[in-house]
């Protein structure tokens, strides 16, 4: 039996082909860059108002479904959707409530848990018997945002993504928030947006980044690099811009940007007037050169998720192109991709634009490289500790940073340390298998993996990663300030930066 969303009600049907009845009308709305094919993964009445998606490496797709939009508050009009395409056809063929909660923003899959932002809260939604239904929730943030009483979700805190350093960075609008409070009870203000962090079990959480707009997503890089295109205002310069965050700096929204350009962090591109909405980074195989190893954005009122070419310079990165629609549509909301090479992107075409209208709003295509053949993936669950350890060297990103979190939720077993430390050595590795073998290592032995990752600090290829682990928590900093200082001399700038902030953290 499977079971369909009806508006906001589940209903059992025996029915095994998702009823799109606008299929044709909303396969028009889809213009593809050249190379490109899409199926319609999921339209009304299967699912609707999607505000965020995160696909889980096998496909399996989580939807934060918000009848509310960024202006209404009505009570239960948002739920977390739960997608798979059980048949392999590229549409989704069978759909779960996976959880009922108000104002669902950001996700993140990890195991059978999701992480969800959904103001005022920041919460982990765990399905512990694998019926596509949460039976487990554990709230790790309170008050990261205003509830209704204060005001609905707009310029709230958004997107959520999980770096392969193990945080959860966090997008927030300029509303920011009063207090919020940790599992640890650790406590953070903001007044205006940033890109905020905390750890998966709700401690540490920390200001990344602050300057910024009502950003909604924030990509992040398989070396921890972060993009987002902030949202534009109602005038006075500040437009969409393509911003690149490397921890403790300021944007300049609003205080700095018009009269103090020289005191804060430019923008890497100003691209005028739009809507900057969620964000992904791809980085899989059989996806093209061109079109890989970038961060894209999606923009809800000029429409398409466009791809960034990003090249690094110096410390930070510049944009060398023009920003590439990779799929144009009706105000879009979000994108992401799963370990077999395919991209989800969601709309909002539909009479709604920031409130409830009826059901028949939004759809979510699936987008691949025409002929694309997805590798076969690992079953990480039935993997032994070294296959695992082998598959952070997987020219994949969702399949290092799912091998990482599954060694994690394991337990690093002593055995397979120094396997795992034999790929940060390696220097025949690709650098991002190395950077995924030392955050497993930091993350699983905390400061006793110091002493290892400390000898790296002078490598010139992954010392700015080395340094950058060493300072990762505040309260794991073992090494001495000269030690960190030295690297101030490095000839490379991107260690010189990782130093000036893990010397900033080590002091706090």
């Amino acid at each position: 039996m499977i079971r369909f969303i009806l508006a906001t009600t589940i209903v059992a049907t025996a029915v095994a082909t998702p009823p799109f009845p606008k299929e044709a009308e909303l396969l028009k709305d889809i213009k593809l860059a050249e190379g490109f094919e899409a199926t319609l993964f999921s339209a009304p009445p299967q699912s609707n108002y999607p505000v965020f998606i995160a696909a889980a490496p096998d496909g399996t797709l989580y939807v934060s479904s918000d009848g509310n939009g960024s202006l209404g508050r009505d009570k239960d009009r948002g739920r977390i959707l739960r997608l798979r395409d059980t048949d392999g056809d590229g549409r989704a063929d069978e759909v779960t409530e996976f959880a009922k909660v108000d104002s669902p923003r950001g996700l993140v899959v990890d195991g059978n848990t999701v992480y969800c932002v959904h103001p005022p809260d920041v919460s982990a939604f765990t399905d512990t018997n694998g019926d596509g239904v949460s039976d487990e929730k554990k709230v790790l943030v309170k008050g990261i945002a205003f509830d209704f009483k204060g005001r609905p979700a707009d310029h709230t805190t958004n997107g959520m993504e999980m770096g392969i350093d193990g945080w959860l960075y966090i997008a927030g609008g300029d509303f920011g928030f009063m207090e919020a409070t940790g599992t640890d009870g650790r406590k953070l203000q903001l007044r205006g947006g940033g890109v905020i962090r905390v750890r998966p079990d709700g401690s540490g959480i920390q200001l990344y980044s602050r300057g910024t707009r009502n950003i909604l997503e924030a990509a992040v890089s398989p070396l921890l690099d972060i993009f987002t295109r902030d949202n534009t205002n109602d005038g006075g310069g500040w437009d969409i811009r393509l911003h690149h965050f490397t921890g403790f700096e300021d944007h300049g929204y609003p205080r700095l940007f018009q009269n103090f350009g020289d005191e804060h962090i430019a923008p890497l591109a100003d691209y005028g007037g739009g809507s900057g909405c969620g964000a992904f980074w791809l980085d899989e195989p059989g996806w093209p050169a061109a079109w890989n190893n970038l961060p894209y954005t999606s923009d809800w009122g000029k429409g398409p998720i466009f791809r960034h070419t990003v090249k690094a310079k110096g410390a930070t990165f510049e944009e060398t192109e023009k920003p590439t629609p990779l799929v144009g549509m009706t105000r879009s909301t979000d994108g992401d991709v799963d370990a077999r090479g395919y991209v989800y992107a969601s709309s909002w075409k539909g009479p709604a634009t920031f409130a409830w209208a009826g059901p028949e709003v939004g759809y979510i295509v699936r987008i691949a490289p025409k002929g694309h053949v997805p590798p076969k993936l690992p079953d990480f669950a039935k993997a032994t500790d070294m296959e695992l350890v082998k598959l952070l060297g997987s020219a994949s990103n969702r399949t290092r940073l799912e091998a990482q979190r599954t060694l994690l939720r394991r337990g690093l077993n002593a055995a397979i340390v120094p396997s795992v430390y034999a790929m940060v050595k390696d220097a025949q590795a690709p650098l991002v298998s190395r950077v995924a073998a030392m955050f497993t290592m930091k993350q699983a032995l905390g400061a006793k993996a110091n002493e290892a990752i400390a000898a790296l600090t002078g490598d010139p290829v992954l010392g700015a990663s080395a340094i950058r682990a060493l300072a990762d928590r505040e309260d794991q900093i073992t090494v001495a300030p000269s030690a960190l200082t030295a690297a101030l001399k490095s000839a490379d700038a991107r260690t010189r930066k990782e130093s000036i902030v893990a010397l900033g953290r080590s002091r706090q």
